[in-house]
């Protein structure tokens, strides 16, 4: 563990960084009582570590209170702030009291300002669990939320006494927050020669910039990096502090106009755009324009074609480090560890800006993809990939291969290496697992992939989210339905689990009654030995029966399907299964498993992306595709 202290006529920050420095925070803090700001993924993580540390009710200090928003950006606006402030103002929490902000970047900002609002400030500890929050946004005393459409527009600068920097909350972090983080190092790269020659000397090596004991390793000095600049201006008043937003100035507008992709990754895109800014006006030259691009686009895969970016431009004129005049200030990168300050009139920036959209798209690899499994030949897969990519910006190459078990072992890891995604169907859910480092989230109940980001050799399971997603869409509310599931295999075990954690009602059968008896039993669903006709509000069948050769049998009768409200069968074949035709002819609604195999491809794209799936696009790209095949015929 290392120590560094930041000096300031406000306040002194110490940081500690490194493994352990997490488990001394109860010998740091003495303070004599905390509340805890967090979000919901890091309370369902870590929430325990905390109650265990500051037990209440024993010797001091103690937690008063806590409060846990939603996680994500939207989070970081004022109603949630004074939702804090009240929850403090509820738990009476002293002037003596103390903050924990222990989260990544929202966490940080919002409660960082809360403390410092609180009783006109309150003491401030940053337990920073995010790459973006240990190296950039834990360290400097900068608290915020937004304002609209403009970013940090309402905060304070309110320095931490105590920031925790601790590795091993990266261990638990998706693909999405590593990659979030890098842009941020890379930003670093952009201000600093030493950070720079690392990150390009492993870029040279060939070697992963997501390595995690790469990663470890650098982030010490982007905090030192930051750690100076803050000590020499820490509230923006001799021009020092702004090269700190490098890339920023695009990154944040682009953020605030499209949302979908991580902070850091807009910090990362932003570096490239303005970068070529620097170059077209000659101050970075087309050597650098090209070293340095390559490292972005390792890390960042490839740079979409933004529709309407021209819209970005007012975002842009209320960036913060603008000054009188109109114009539109950067921080563009313009060679090793050398950035430099630009302003351009907005009608210069917005011509800049379309040409730097265009070429950084053409710039970018068609990104490769696969899917494996025993018997592909039929799938559609390769056709909704490559259209949800192309919708979203993206040119990419998806592949399809037919392995026999026999093969798999000897293939497999070819494949890693060459594919950013791949997806795998049966048998090879559970078989690729242990080439893997880390499952995440479904993939870790179920004991089975669908999705692997090779990048951190990360395994994830759609199934259960491409379902509800499928529901949803379809104006289907399944929360308190009462639910007939047919079959209990990976995808009969994904939905049971997303059902039942929508509250509802759910019977579950299989022909193996084995499997429906260890579903029933760790989801809490009814064992169904036997179907009869029940007035259901849903029928789902994860069977096997109306697969290619027995697509001509239904798993139950027109008399139990006649007396359910919808029908839903996961199974996709190139024509409509007996099972639906009956529920078709009953009147019911029915929903075929295309719809769950495009929205599991469309979480499974948002992953190797490192886009933050959302709903309603989702479901504007499958009207969209449904259109497209109606056109083609299909």
């Amino acid at each position: 563990m290392q120590t560094l202290r930041i000096e300031t006529s406000s306040n002194e920050s110490t940081i500690y960084c490194g493994e352990g420095s997490f488990e001394n925070l109860k010998e740091l803090v003495k303070y004599e009582s905390l509340f805890i700001v967090t979000d919901t993924n890091v309370d369902r993580l870590y929430g325990d570590l905390l109650k265990k540390m500051f037990p209440p009710k024993k010797k001091l200090p103690h937690i008063v209170g806590k409060y846990v928003l939603p996680a994500g950006e939207k989070s970081k606006n004022y109603t949630e702030l004074f939702n804090i402030l009240s929850a403090m103002a509820d738990a009476s929490l002293t002037r003596g009291g103390c903050v924990l902000a222990m989260g990544g970047g929202v966490v940080g900002d919002i409660g960082g300002l809360a403390a410092s609002l609180y009783m006109r400030g309150v003491h401030l500890v940053q337990i920073a669990t995010t790459l973006l929050a240990q190296v950039d946004s834990s360290v400097g005393g900068k608290t915020a939320v937004d304002l609209g459409k403009i970013k940090n527009a309402v905060g304070t600068f309110y320095q931490p006494e105590i920031v925790i920097i601790d590795p091993m909350f990266l261990k638990t972090l998706p693909f999405r927050e590593i990659r979030c983080g890098l842009g941020e190092i890379l930003k670093y790269a952009a201000i600093d020669k030493g950070i720079y020659r690392k990150v390009s000397n492993r870029y040279d090596e060939d070697e992963s910039l997501y390595d995690l004991g790469f990663i470890q390793g650098i982030i010490y000095d982007c905090v030192a990096c930051k750690a100076k600049i803050v000590g020499e201006d820490e509230k923006d008043t001799t021009g020092r502090r702004e090269y700190l937003n490098a890339g920023h100035t695009v990154g944040h507008s682009l953020e605030l106009y499209y949302g979908l992709r991580s902070h850091g990754e807009y910090v990362a895109i932003g570096l490239l755009y303005e970068m070529y800014f620097a170059m077209e006006i000659r101050m970075c030259t087309f050597e650098f324009f090209n070293e340095f691009g390559d490292i972005i686009l390792n890390v960042l895969g490839a740079v979409p074609e933004f529709s309407s970016i021209d819209k970005t431009v007012e975002l842009a004129l209320h960036d913060k480090k603008n000054t009188e005049g109109g114009m539109i200030s950067v921080v563009a990168p313009c060679g090793e560890g050398k950035s430099c300050k630009i302003g351009f009139h907005e009608n210069h920036y917005e011509m800049l800006l379309k040409e730097a959209n265009r070429i950084m798209s053409e710039m970018s690899p068609s990104l490769s993809m696969c899917l494996i499994g025993e018997d592909v030949y039929s799938s559609t897969s390769d056709e909704i990939h490559d259209f949800i990519c192309e919708k979203l910006g993206y040119e990419t190459d998806y592949s399809m291969f037919s392995i026999p078990p026999s093969d798999f072992d000897s293939s497999i890891g070819d494949k890693l290496d060459i594919y950013v995604g791949i997806n795998f169907t049966m048998p090879y859910k559970v078989s690729v697992i242990p080439y893997l480092d880390k499952l995440v989230g479904d993939a870790q109940v179920f004991g089975a992939v669908n999705t692997v980001c090779t990048a951190t050799r990360e395994g994830y399971n759609t199934d259960g989210d491409g379902f509800m997603l499928m529901l949803e869409n379809a104006g289907i509310k399944a929360r308190g339905k009462k639910v007939l599931l047919i079959g209990a295999g990976g995808a009969g075990r994904a939905v049971a689990k997303k059902l039942k954690d929508a509250g509802c009602d759910v019977d579950v059968h299989s022909e193996h009654g084995k499997s429906a008896m260890a579903v029933a039993k760790e989801f809490g669903c009814n064992l169904l030995k036997e179907i009869s006709p029940e007035p259901y509000d849903i029928i789902v069948n994860a069977s096997g029966v109306g697969m290619h050769e027995s697509i001509g049998r239904s798993p139950v009768g027109e008399d139990v399907i006649s007396k359910c409200g919808t029908a839903v069968d996961l199974i996709y074949a190139p024509r409509e299964s007996e099972f639906l035709a009956i529920a078709r002819r009953c009147g019911k609604k029915t929903l075929n498993g295309e719809a769950m195999l495009f929205y599991q491809a469309y979480y499974s794209d948002c992953i190797y992306l490192g886009l933050e799936a959302d709903a309603k696009t989702a479901k504007k790209l499958y009207n969209a595709y449904i259109r497209q095949n109606e056109r083609d015929g299909k």
